[in-house]
């Protein structure tokens, strides 16, 4: 061959070689963060579900059947103890003024003056909750006409595991499902003595006084309650972002830039969370600093667990 083939050869391997490298995919960058192992005072918590619920529920029977003639309250209304609720017949009477609606109008006015209706009282101070009523509506003695709760509270149910660590006035945030954003401070104001099974667990209800009741709560709604009953000093702490779960094992990644990713997979044992941090109990020491991948850099990395401190790299 002669040399100004060679030289030929040579310029268009060149320009392959240029062109493949712009062309071809480069390598994805791994996109990660490199944060240290924190030690700081931990808040111990306890995460239980809740419902608002009133304090005092009093249901209003009227004492007689009867029709109901006049409703002067709606559900949201506060009313005060002896406040009249609404105004009701008799049968009797409710027969006596339909036989006088048929008859002359004078009539009628004389029999709804000599015959005078029955009032329904309301028998505590509160707020209506319910109203089952309408006007015109046939009820009877057994009719449950409104519900007044005298307050709201959290009714929050305790796995039976936990109850050894809450007690009386132990300071709690409430949350509603409706509004996440808007927390409520209280106090555990009593603990039942008796437990309750729901879906074969055994959970105990816990009363939750609030320091104060916003216009939004309304009885029934769900809430999340969290109970505060210890703090731990020296607390090894990370982001929640920084656990990793495989196969009911909890890991991190620790920075090790004897190995070829840089990091090297760590088993740990995790204990309480609070406010986006997951308490570590076993597996690291506060020198550690932990890589947090983005979630696409992990989906095809092999399982290699270093467990606890115990097989640890030297």
């Amino acid at each position: 061959m002669t040399r100004t083939k060679w030289i030929g050869l040579a310029g268009i391997l060149l320009v392959v070689g240029i062109v493949y490298k712009f062309t071809m995919p480069s390598a994805p960058s791994i996109d990660k963060e490199i944060i240290p192992v924190s030690v700081s005072t931990f808040s111990q918590t306890i995460k239980a579900p809740g419902t608002v619920a009133p304090l005092n529920r009093t249901q209003v029977f009227p004492s007689l059947g009867g029709r109901i003639e006049e409703i002067l309250v709606n559900e949201g209304d506060s009313v005060k103890a002896g406040q009249v609720l609404a105004v009701m017949s008799s049968f009797e009477r409710a027969t006596v003024l339909d036989n006088a609606r048929s008859d002359t109008p004078e009539k009628l006015a004389y029999w709804k003056k000599v015959y005078q209706p029955t009032k329904l009282f309301a028998p505590v101070t509160g707020k209506v909750i319910v109203r089952n009523i309408n006007v015109g509506q046939t009820v009877s003695n057994e009719t449950e006409l409104f519900v007044i709760a005298d307050r709201l509270m959290i009714k929050a149910q305790v796995d039976e595991t936990d109850l050894g660590k809450i007690r009386l006035n132990l300071p709690v945030t409430v949350t509603l499902d409706t509004y996440p954003d808007q927390p409520v401070n209280g106090k555990i104001a009593r603990i039942s003595f008796e437990s309750t099974v729901i879906n074969n667990v055994s959970v105990y209800y816990v009363q939750i006084s609030l320091d104060q009741i916003p216009a939004h709560f309304l009885s029934g709604m769900s809430a999340s309650v969290t109970i505060y009953h210890g703090k731990k000093t020296n607390a090894l702490t990370l982001p929640d972002r920084a656990i990793r779960q495989e196969d009911n094992r909890c890991y991190v990644l620790v920075e090790d830039p004897r190995t070829k990713d840089g990091y090297r997979r760590q088993l740990v044992h995790i204990g309480a969370q609070s406010n986006g941090l997951t308490e570590i109990r076993s597996g690291l020491v506060k020198t550690d600093r932990i890589v947090i991948l983005s979630p696409k850099a992990t989906e095809s990395k092999p399982l290699e667990f270093y467990p606890f401190n115990q097989n640890r790299k030297s």
